[in-house]
């Protein structure tokens, strides 16, 4: 398996995984293969060198990460906007090679970081990859859409930012042990479930409690942004293993786990198709001449935004789009440049007295006209 830049022709392929996903996930959701290209088009679009594709020899299995990344008051960030891999060994193993993907082409040491419920694929992929719950990030909504009661909890969030190990540059990862402070361990204790943090005054002290480590005690990982990965393989390998008892306790801890996030799975699935047939109902009840949003992509395709917005795309409508796109044509002409995808909102029918236009507004993608 080798990673690279994600190509154009990596877009049908991953499109193609992710709607599998996505329906074994959230069926609710329904994504079409046209919004679902688009949406992934469009990342690609948006960060062309922080986009990456893991391909098996021969093509036949594909993973791929979608992200940009900007400098932040802690480091150069990279943030994973969508990752597109299942949640298998093979997976897993495309994403450590996604992840050294992230290091070569975007900075020697990048803080990677991702949004997503702890029960998705993404999220367990990367509890798997060692990143760490970030406790002093939050996770802000206006409560419209996508919340539940869950949503305020600290102890089960419906979202959830996580932070990955800095990737450091081999200067920093040849930096003695010594000189990373104030290293902290997740634990749970394994009788009762609760979860904590211990944190201590250097990596002696967190060695020595790790070589001797309380029982009933479970070390979950390392907070990663406080030590370099080779620090985190090494205390990890000074952890004292569980015992008999305290194994048969932590898969009894597991299990449990596991069954509550199913349950909160199947109640996320079931609120999810209870809105969609809510919003279908007021959208088949809606007043036809309200404003419809489409999007326009370089084939040509114009394609309502909106999936639960039956209304057909009229003559008029398609007339306004492309007329919005020639006119922004023209205006990146002179720098070899087209309009890849744009997303319009106009009037469908007829236009409402004193409105000039009918388009009300429209935002567009620009793309290299070459090739």
């Amino acid at each position: 398996m080798r990673a690279r830049l994600i190509e154009t022709a990596d877009v049908a392929r991953l499109t193609d995984v992710f709607l599998r996903l996505r329906r074994e996930w959230a069926p609710a959701e329904a994504w079409s293969y046209h919004a679902a290209h688009g949406y992934l088009e469009h990342l690609a679009l948006r960060g062309p060198e922080a986009c990456f594709a893991a391909v098996e020899e021969g093509g036949e299995f594909v993973t791929g990460v979608f992200g940009w990344s900007y400098p932040w008051i802690d480091g150069r960030r990279y943030q994973i906007c969508e990752l597109v891999a299942p949640l298998t060994h093979q997976g897993c193993e495309a994403v450590a090679l996604l992840l050294d993907m992230v290091r070569s082409h975007v900075s020697d040491s990048v803080n990677v970081w991702c949004v997503a419920a702890p029960e998705s694929p993404t999220g367990r992929i990367l509890d798997r990859a060692g990143f760490s719950v970030v406790e002093h990030e939050r996770l802000y909504t206006d409560g419209r859409r996508g919340t539940s009661q869950d949503a305020h909890s600290s102890r089960s969030p419906l979202l959830s930012v996580r932070l990955g190990h800095p990737i450091p540059s081999p200067k920093v990862a040849a930096t003695s042990v010594d000189a990373v402070r104030n290293p902290s361990l997740q634990v749970r204790d394994l009788r009762s479930g609760e979860r904590s943090r211990r944190v201590f005054e250097s990596m002696d002290e967190a060695q020595a409690w790790l070589v001797a480590r309380p029982r009933y005690t479970d070390v979950l990982g390392v907070f990663a942004q406080e030590v370099t990965p080779e620090e985190s393989k090494h205390l990890k390998a000074c952890c004292r293993p569980l015992d008999e008892e305290e194994r048969v306790l932590e898969q009894a801890l597991d299990r449990a786990s596991e069954q509550e996030a199913q349950r909160r799975q199947r109640e996320r699935q079931l609120a999810e198709v209870a809105a969609v047939a809510e919003a279908r109902v007021v959208a088949a009840h809606a007043e036809p001449n309200r404003p419809i949003e489409v999007v326009y992509r370089f084939s040509g395709e114009i394609e309502v935004v909106d999936q639960n917005d039956d209304r057909a795309i009229t003559e008029e409508v398609r007339a306004a789009v492309l007329a919005f796109v020639a006119e922004r044509n023209r205006w990146i002409q002179s720098r070899g440049q087209v309009v890849g995808q744009a997303k319009v909102t106009v009037w469908p029918g007829v236009v409402p007295d004193g409105t000039a236009e009918r388009v009300i507004h429209g935002t567009f993608v620009p793309v290299s006209s070459e090739g």
